[in-house]
């Protein structure tokens, strides 16, 4: 679904839309064609720089690649009568049915780069959770996506803070279930990589042959470079 623009006011005279096959999106349009969807993401900088993303849908991108990924696009776009449908009021709230649960709680884990920051999260995640409704079928498969992408997809910052659920009122009680916050360093710990490549100016590693750890790993792979004929040496 092309979501549409919120901030548009009229056309600069200067730009001929029909000429440039361009068209604004005032309100929400079905993806217009079935198969790949590709789309140009620019952002322009204050300061004057533009950075620009091509981007793909996932099923397409990963199938004509032959590789296996997680994801949640379809592989056919949605039509506006489902994008324009009214959000059902949670289920829970209105039916007698008990609430669907987990034979194996899932560990859900939060973090971010302050300690306040944590409890922000877990105030925006239990707004959008009470925003959900699920039935028993789908509360399985939701929970274990979520859980997968909380703990393996989202950066590790260095705040972080837990909390287990197995039904969707524990999903809402986020911001009361969630543990003490901990730092997971006081201090980070830095590493330098220098590849010796060349990428700025030729000859760019000789000053690190004055370092043993530097020459010894630079003369095995002399050794070994030789050992396949290579009539050049790494030292220049």
């Amino acid at each position: 679904m092309i979501p549409p623009n919120t901030n548009f006011e009229k056309v600069n005279p200067k730009i001929d839309l029909d000429f440039l096959r361009l068209k604004l999106p005032l309100e929400a349009i079905p993806w217009p064609t079935r198969g790949l969807r590709r789309a140009s993401v620019n952002s322009f900088g204050f300061g004057g720089s533009n950075a620009h993303v091509v981007l793909d849908d996932a099923f397409h991108f990963l199938r004509d690649h032959e590789l296996v990924g997680n994801h949640v696009t379809s592989e056919f776009p949605p039509v506006l009568s489902a994008a324009n449908a009214p959000r059902k009021a949670p289920e829970r709230l209105i039916s007698m049915v008990p609430e669907p649960t987990l034979e194996s709680p899932k560990l859900l884990v939060i973090s971010s780069s302050s300690k306040t920051g944590v409890k922000d999260v877990a105030l925006a995640y239990k707004l959008y959770f009470e925003g959900l409704a699920f039935s028993p079928g789908r509360f399985l498969e939701y929970m274990g996506d979520l859980a997968h992408t909380l703990n393996t997809r989202r950066s590790a910052l260095t705040y972080k803070s837990f909390w287990v659920a197995s039904s969707p009122s524990d999903l809402c009680s986020v911001n009361e279930k969630t543990s003490s916050v901990y730092q997971t360093f006081e201090k980070p710990v830095l590493g330098f990589v220098f590849t010796g490549q060349g990428s700025q100016w030729a000859g760019m590693g000789r000053e690190l042959l004055h370092y043993s750890v530097f020459r010894n790993i630079i003369e095995k792979c002399e050794v070994a470079l030789r050992g396949f004929g290579c009539p050049w040496s790494l030292r220049g």
